[in-house]
């Protein structure tokens, strides 16, 4: 497909909103700025000196609330060759944030609300010199004009109404996660694509059925054509990943429909750790009465997916203990392990800039994690994102664009949605990483009644069955469907939980009695470093934290002080793990990450032994999307935090690990990630002194967890253990420290370093 883009220098006028759009004559008559597309309008507003420079350090970020009542109007000339302009073209803006107005040499040409698509306009208007316009109505000023019912206000995050009708991604309002940047732009490419007369218009290929020796693929194809070439239409596909290939020509009959393709000996693509995520390298040509019309290359991953949620019931029918939450690929049962993703930065212009997709992506991938999930406060990721997933073997769950919020059900709320699943679908549902679509991020739990959910419950599941029948399908995460009118204890309501609870002690009853059999978001506080504080505070609020501003701003914070608790409750973590709270800046730094390792850490291997009684745990989070306080591993200029190699260890595909103690003893536990049978031999030995507990040798069946052993311990004493599993050929360390808080801090950081010491 021939493409031009128009991506690059741009003019940018900036302008208070008025009730009556300000018109386009006049616009252009104001001191545009430079911009540059990909982009938000932001950074114009900083190189002109209306926003701080280094817009994250300090308080700087609350002066972008200024600019919420403003207009924009993005403007770009481009040439065409008298070649050129004998075709026919459409314009694509990837992503437009968000009411806006599209003129071409003075006309208007398309609208549209919806920052999280892609938006296309043939355009029939075009000359050698074009002058292309977006008009970007304020955001908040246009929210102000809608309607919200009282129901869905009084049901809904605290300070973000406006995110309720706005299609934009909910955590620019604010959140625990994210500063509020009611932002504005061109933030992903603009281009111009040729209109073909003949042309492949939508492309989806699916695994039908995987046998014994061979897979069935389908090949769900829409064409654009004319009258005169409808009967001559045929496709030819040809696979091939290492040996492996697969190839198919076949005529086509009608512009719409799907091609059956036979698969022998096929190379399967598997979730890390249980196999190689094999790609076929796939080339799909569309011919015309035999001639090449128009070729697209994909990769395509040859799996099933499955989500196992049957309820178990004993001999008389009755329903035993909760639904399982088990997702089964290829046939087999999967523990899952990995992260939730966030976004990677507020202006979502530079998600992907300076390679920032790259490291966090190799950073899961290090991490051994083999899901990740999309939450629903965030834009959707682009094909980069997904094309990643499915290089590294990461199943992705992905969120339907909405958080934390009793949303809208009118017929014109519904119809935007309409639009933006369907386009969302379409777009992703070729992945081999895609596993799971889900309906929103927590919604049912702002709604007394989520069964009566149309958009979640009829809508969504409507288009999900037309247009994706290859992959499932939940209303919310968690879902509460069974949840009772005016009920507002929902714990233990889903087999599928988000574990937060008063985030005290890690050991503590929420964190050890919860019934989840799939943990999909929990998290706990872990403090930045020094170095990085002192990059986005200043220096006089570095320390102490204590009444200072911007450690509150940095919460995150909207402006209102909402998420202040959250500073304290670091705080209160330390003490809880240390008994008193350090004095010294570098000593609270570490107290904090080395309990937030320390928890996460217990997290994951509490869910990885109960292996297939729990099924798997995507912690909360990776990586922040700006410089704040939070439960991320790795903050926003990439400083590792302590709990990072703590995951990676415990997340290792065969690992040993140690239970709590119970009737003198604590369980040793072989857990097994993979499809082969280990055995070899295992040791404990007391990281201090060097003595060793228990020994012996082990084996432990393909996926499974299983003890091999037990270790008389007391309460009372305070060890760190260091646990050592050697089998083909190489050894697996991890470690396990036990004993009742509170821990000697000076002890701690020497335990940090002999765990530092280990090898991989």
């Amino acid at each position: 497909m021939h493409t031009l883009t128009l991506n690059g220098p741009w003019k940018l006028y900036a302008f208070p909103a008025e009730p009556q759009k300000m018109p386009i004559e006049d616009v252009i008559k104001l001191e545009a700025l430079p911009a540059t597309v990909p982009g938000n309008v932001e950074f114009s507003l900083i190189a002109a000196g209306l926003l701080p420079e280094d817009i994250f350090r300090g308080d700087n970020i609350l002066k972008v609330q200024d600019f919420e009542t403003w207009d924009y109007v993005y403007e770009r000339t481009f040439s065409l060759t008298s070649q050129e302009l004998t075709k026919k073209w459409r314009l694509v803006f990837e992503g437009v944030d968000c009411i806006a107005d599209y003129y071409l040499n003075g006309e208007l040409i398309g609208h549209s609300e919806n920052a999280l698509i892609a938006h296309t306009f043939e355009v029939d208007n075009l000359e050698s010199e074009n002058v292309l316009r977006v008009y970007l109505r304020s955001s908040v000023y246009s929210a102000s004009l809608e309607n919200y019912p009282t129901y869905g206000l009084y049901h809904s995050y605290v300070h973000s109404c406006e995110q309720l009708r706005l299609r934009k991604p909910a955590s620019c309002f604010g959140w625990d996660i994210m500063c509020r940047a009611v932002s504005a732009g061109l933030w992903r490419e603009v281009r111009l694509e040729e209109v073909r007369e003949t042309e492949l218009e939508d492309l989806y290929i699916a695994t039908s059925v995987i046998e014994e020796d061979q897979a069935i693929l389908t090949a769900h194809y829409k064409i654009r054509t004319i009258p005169a070439k409808m009967k001559k239409l045929s496709m030819r596909i040809e696979g091939r990943c290492g040996e492996h290939t697969f190839s198919l020509e076949q005529r086509l009959r009608f512009p719409f429909g799907f091609v059956t393709i036979y698969v022998k000996d096929p190379a399967l693509w598997w979730p890390c750790g249980y196999g190689d995520a094999n790609l076929y390298d796939t080339t799909v040509t569309l011919m015309a009465d035999g001639e090449v019309v128009d070729v697209r290359k994909v990769n395509v991953g040859i799996r099933t997916i499955k989500l196992d949620r049957h309820v178990n019931v004993d001999y008389w029918g009755q329903k035993t203990g909760y639904n399982d939450f088990r997702f089964i690929v290829n046939g087999e049962p999967i523990f899952c392990k990995g992260s939730n993703w966030v976004p990677l930065d507020a202006f979502h212009s530079r998600d992907y800039a300076d390679g920032r997709l790259d490291r966090a992506m190799a950073m899961l991938h290090d991490l051994n994690c083999n899901i990740v999930r999309c939450w629903g406060g965030n834009v959707y990721e682009d094909h980069a994102f997904f094309d990643l997933c499915d290089k590294y073997g990461i199943l992705v769950w992905q969120d339907f664009g909405m958080a934390c919020g009793f949303y809208p059900e009118d017929d014109d709320f519904i119809a935007v949605m309409k639009e933006e699943v369907t386009a969302v679908i379409h777009k992703l549902r070729g992945h081999a990483s895609l596993a799971l679509w889900c309906g929103d991020n927590e919604c049912d739990h702002y709604d007394f009644e989520p069964a009566r959910n149309k958009l979640t419950r009829e809508v969504f599941p409507a288009i999900i069955r037309m247009e994706d029948p290859f992959h499932p399908y939940i209303a919310s995460s968690p879902d509460l469907t069974d949840r009772k009118p005016g009920v507002m204890d929902v714990s233990g309501l889903s087999s599928e939980q988000h574990i937060w609870g008063p985030r005290d002690h890690f050991k503590a009853d929420c964190y050890t009695q919860h019934d989840a059999r799939f943990v999909s978001e929990t998290g706990y506080h872990g403090c930045n470093s020094l170095e990085s504080m002192r990059r986005f505070l200043s220096e006089d609020q570095v320390w102490p934290w204590n009444g200072s501003h911007e450690w509150l701003t940095h919460s995150s914070d909207p402006g209102d002080g909402w998420w202040s608790h959250r500073i304290a409750m670091m705080h209160k973590q330390a003490r809880q793990t240390f008994g008193y709270v350090p004095e010294k800046a570098e000593d609270f730094v570490f107290a904090s990450q080395f309990t937030q390792a320390e928890a996460k850490k217990f997290f994951i291997e509490k869910m990885r032994m109960g292996k297939w009684e729990r099924t798997g745990i995507i912690w909360w989070n990776l990586i922040d999307g700006w410089p704040q306080f939070s439960d991320a591993i790795v903050d926003y200029y990439f400083d590792v935090k302590l709990a990072y190699n703590h995951i990676k260890r415990s997340q290792q595909d065969v690992v040993l690990c140690m239970g709590e103690i119970n009737a003198w003893n604590a369980p040793l536990i072989v857990v097994n990630d993979t499809f082969t049978a280990r055995a070899g031999t295992y040791a404990v030995t007391d990281a201090e002194s060097g003595e060793v507990l228990s020994e012996g040798s082990f084996k432990v069946g393909a996926n499974e967890s299983r003890e091999i052993a037990s270790l008389p311990l007391f309460y009372s004493e305070k060890r760190m253990l260091l646990l050592r599993l050697d089998f083909d050929g190489k050894t697996v360390w991890n470690h396990h420290i036990f004993g009742e808080v509170p821990y000697d801090l000076e002890r701690a950081k020497l335990w940090q370093s002999i765990i530092d010491k280990l090898p991989w």
